[in-house]
């Protein structure tokens, strides 16, 4: 979705609040409620850096290939050391849209336990410098090096099951708390360089054997990532608009672990949301 139509989302969802504002009722025991979710996921960075050309998905798999370097080669018009490679050293996502589902069950008139899922799709770019040769003239000492783009994309889903408290503050308005358990389900897209004109997959798809073109080598769909699990706590404001319809003004922080190699330590990470939800049901 366009950031720009997020904001424009949102926006028109607050106008409307100041048409539709209606004196709440309080929710009754046995009622469901269900909407959808829009924000923006701020990923901790500490991840990112599975990205970097390291470990699992390693850039020499390609610079170090023998069959690769010489088009390489022939696109930098310049031979190199794989030993002169430097990678990023603090890459970062990208804040990016979550989109979600939230139902809950009312067991008291301010009470109730809650099941939601949301989705975002991370990206995060940088670049490691690949220093070259300069063959014309070999004794030239004057550094020389190559700036080239790396990137990683990587799917996200968030499960959470917990319970919320409301209190109410005003004839329109309430605030809530809700906290749970969470399962992060992580996904790597796309690990990718890029050298001039040429892009590579640096995401090891050929287990431990190397590439070799025009062979019959096979490719292996690697799953990278797995399920992460920690916990959830969000703080909102709720609007009601009639006894049918409110809008949730909410920040989610999560501090779970991340299923990517060498980095699965637990994170916090940061998801302000809009949340529209259908009462009554």
């Amino acid at each position: 979705m366009n950031k720009q139509w997020a904001y424009l989302l949102i926006l028109g969802l607050l106008a409307f609040i100041s048409s539709s504002l209606k004196a709440q009722t309080l929710p009754e025991k046995g009622q469901w409620d269900a909407g959808f979710d829009l924000g923006f996921l701020f990923a901790n960075s500490a991840t990112a850096n599975f990205y970097r050309g390291q470990g699992e998905n390693n850039i020499h798999r390609i610079l170090g290939n023998f069959y690769l370097q010489e088009e390489i080669v022939r696109e930098l018009d310049h031979t190199y050391d794989t030993a002169e490679v430097e990678l990023p050293e603090d890459m970062k996502y990208k804040p990016t849209i979550s989109i979600g589902f939230h139902g809950a069950f009312m067991l008291a008139e301010e009470f109730a336990i809650f099941l939601q899922a949301n989705y975002a799709r991370l990206k995060t770019v940088d670049a490691f410098l690949l220093h070259y040769n300069d063959i014309q003239f070999p004794t030239n000492t004057v550094e020389s090096y190559a700036i080239c783009p790396i990137y990683g994309i990587e799917e996200r889903t968030f499960i959470d099951i917990g319970i919320q408290r409301r209190y109410q503050l005003g004839s329109i308005t309430s605030w809530f708390f809700e906290t749970g358990i969470n399962f992060t389900n992580t996904l790597v897209k796309e690990h990718k360089i890029e050298i001039g004109t040429l892009s590579y997959s640096i995401k090891n798809n050929y287990k431990n054997t190397s590439y070799v073109p025009n062979t019959n080598y096979q490719q292996y769909d690697i799953r990278q990532g797995g399920i992460g699990w920690g916990t959830m706590v969000t703080l909102g404001a709720l609007f009601q608009f009639n006894e049918q319809l409110s809008l949730h003004l909410a920040t989610t922080g999560y501090y779970t672990t991340t299923r990517l190699t060498g980095y699965e330590g637990f994170r916090l990470h940061i998801n302000p949301i809009v949340r529209l939800i259908f009462q009554n049901l």
